[in-house]
Formats: structure tokens, sequence, C-alpha cells
């Protein structure tokens, strides 16, 4: 799998736009290799288009470490994802 600061397939990045970056989402990266970051605390969220219909997301420590990553089927639901992670785990 693309790391997620990679941006995945260069088509799949073209899916990402501003009206993804909602709620505290930023976009970020370049035309073609887009994700979506945003910070929680110590720690980041990352949402990445790796196909045409898939997404993954990653929660990341302060230091950039991985600590969870996971397909999801749109970038809602991996946004979705990202922050019910953080909550469970951070409390």
């Amino acid at each position: 799998m693309a790391d997620a600061r990679d941006g995945g397939d260069a088509e799949a990045g073209e899916r990402l736009c501003s009206a993804d970056a909602v709620d505290g989402w930023e976009l970020s990266g370049e035309p073609g290799k887009r994700f979506l970051v945003k910070q929680f605390g110590a720690l980041r969220g990352l949402v990445t288009p790796t196909t045409a219909t898939t997404c993954a997301w990653r929660v990341e420590n302060s230091q950039g470490r991985m600590l969870r990553e996971v397909s999801a089927r749109s970038v809602a639901d991996a946004r979705s994802a990202v922050e019910r992670w953080v909550e469970k785990t951070t409390g």
C-alpha cells in the first residue's frame, strides 16, 4: 500500500477536493497526490484515496510513526473512522 503521505495513485489523488476538507480536515499535497489531514493533539489523522473507489485512513503519532491504517469505501467513511478511532483510543 502506498504511504498515506504519497497520495496513492495519481488518478485517485484527483478525487479529493476542497469540499472534502470539512470539520477541521485540511486538504494537503500537490495535484495528483492530495490527501486530507487533521491534527488531534499529539496524533495526526490522514485520509488518502488509494483507487478510484477506495481510501485509506491512517493515524500517526507526533514522530510520524503509524499507529493504525485501514481501508475505507469513501472519504466520508474514512474521516469518520479516524475520528472514532482517536476518540476510542484517547478517551
